[in-house]
C-alpha cells in the first residue's frame, strides 16, 4: 500500500481513490501477431528438426559443436537476427545458405581436432556440475577438485581452467593424484571415474 503510493502519486487522496486494494487491473494492449514471425519461426524449427535428425544418422551427441549446417536458400528464408536460435539448437558454428544445394539441408560431421577438445571440454563441465548435485552443494558453494587420468584430458584441464571453475563454482582446480587416507578411502564428497572419447579421467570434489 504504501508503495503503491509513493509510485503513483495518491497518497494523499481519500481512501478509495488512493488505496492499491481498490485499483482496476491494468489492461494488457493488444497486440497484433506477426504472421510473418511466425511463418520464420516454424522455419527455424523445420530446420532445428532436421538439422537433429542428421545429427542422430550420423551417431554424433548435442553437446559436440559441429562446425557448419548448409541450408537451401530457396525454400528456406531466415532472418539473420533469427539465425542464433537455429546454431544454438543444433550447437554449430555457422549457417550458411546455398541455392545449389542438392539436399534441403546439409551438415557438415567432420570433426576436427579443434571440435573434438570443445566437445570434451562440454563433457567435463557437465559431469563436474553433476558431482556438485550428486555430493549436495548449493550454486553458492565454492569447491575444490582434483583430477588425474589420461594425458590428453588432463591438457584440456591444464588449457582451460579458468572457463572450468567459472562454469562450475570451483575456487581450485588441482591435477591429481586423487587423494586418499591410510586404508585407501577417497576423502572427498562425491567422486567420479569415467571415459570420454575413449580414454579415463578420475575426478574428487570437495567444498573449497
Amino acid at each position: 500500500e504504501y508503495i503503491y503510493g509513493e509510485v503513483s502519486g495518491r497518497k494523499n487522496l481519500p481512501a478509495q481513490a488512493g488505496s492499491v486494494h481498490w485499483q482496476d487491473y491494468p489492461k494488457a494492449e493488444a497486440k497484433r501477431i506477426s504472421l510473418k514471425l511466425e511463418k520464420e519461426m516454424a522455419q527455424v524449427r523445420e530446420l532445428a528438426t532436421k538439422g537433429l535428425a542428421e545429427r542422430a544418422k550420423a551417431g554424433i551427441k548435442v553437446r559436440q559443436p559441429l562446425q557448419k549446417l548448409k541450408v537451401k536458400s530457396e525454400k528456406f528464408k531466415v532472418k539473420e537476427e533469427l539465425i542464433g536460435l537455429i546454431k544454438d539448437e543444433l550447437n554449430v558454428k555457422e549457417v550458411v545458405f546455398d541455392k545449389n544445394l542438392k539436399t534441403e539441408v546439409e551438415l557438415d560431421t567432420v570433426v576436427t581436432p579443434e571440435l573434438r577438445k570443445e566437445g570434451l571440454l562440454r563433457e567435463m563441465v557437465r559431469t563436474i556440475q553433476d558431482m556438485r548435485k550428486k555430493a549436495g552443494y548449493k550454486p553458492r558453494d565454492k569447491a575444490r577438485l582434483c583430477y588425474e587420468g589420461d594425458k590428453e584430458l588432463t591438457e584440456i584441464f591444464r588449457d582451460n581452467q579458468k572457463t572450468i571453475m567459472s562454469a562450475t563454482g570451483l575456487k581450485e582446480l588441482t591435477e591429481g593424484p586423487v587423494r586418499a587416507d591410510r586404508r585407501g578411502k577417497q576423502k572427498f564428497d562425491a567422486e567420479q571415474e569415467f571415459s570420454l572419447g575413449g580414454r579415463t579421467l578420475r575426478l574428487g570434489i570437495e567444498k573449497a
